[in-house]
């Protein structure tokens, strides 16, 4: 089983999503389900801190 790599705009446009609170359910669960969604969770933490 492969993993899926999203580009750093689907990336970008998922933070901007969660940060909005208009989370997408089928982009969130996609990238809930992604190993490298601590980065987007990281991103969040980040912009989060700074607002």
């Amino acid at each position: 089983m492969g993993y899926v790599f999203y580009s750093a705009k689907t990336k970008v446009m998922a933070v901007l999503l969660i940060i909005n609170g208009k989370t997408d359910i089928k982009v969130h669960t996609a990238i809930a389900d992604n190993p490298c969604n601590k980065t987007i969770n990281h991103w969040v933490a980040l912009y989060e801190r700074t607002r």
